[in-house]
C-alpha cells in the first residue's frame, strides 16, 4: 500500500453500512480509498489465475499512524491543512 496518511486514515473509517455497502463517515472521504483499492482490483482481475500461488495477507494492526520516515522530496500536508489548500485551488478558477 502507498504510505500514505491521507490513505491509511480513510481505510481505518470505512463502515459496512446495513445494506452491505461500504462507506465512510459524515463529512468525511474515501475517494483515495476507492482509487488504490480499484487499481489493486483491476490489477488482479487481469492478472492470470495460478492454482499454485501463495498469497500472503498483511492487515493494518501493528502498522505505525504516521509516517514519518518519507524521502526530503516528498510533498506532505497535514489534515487541518485541506480547507486552504481547497480555498487557493478554488481562486485559481482552473476548470
Amino acid at each position: 500500500m502507498p504510505a500514505i496518511e491521507l490513505l491509511f486514515e480513510e481505510l481505518t473509517e470505512l463502515k459496512i453500512m446495513k445494506n452491505d455497502k461500504v462507506d465512510h463517515p459524515r463529512k468525511k472521504s474515501k475517494d483515495l480509498a476507492d482509487a488504490v483499492c480499484g487499481s489493486i482490483f483491476g490489477a488482479i482481475s487481469y492478472t492470470p489465475r495460478d492454482q499454485n500461488l501463495e498469497v500472503e495477507v498483511h492487515t493494518f494492526r501493528g502498522q505505525p499512524r504516521r509516517v514519518d520516515t518519507l524521502p526530503e522530496n516528498v510533498i506532505q500536508y497535514k489534515p487541518s491543512q485541506i480547507e486552504d489548500i481547497k480555498d487557493y485551488l478554488d481562486r485559481l478558477k482552473t476548470i
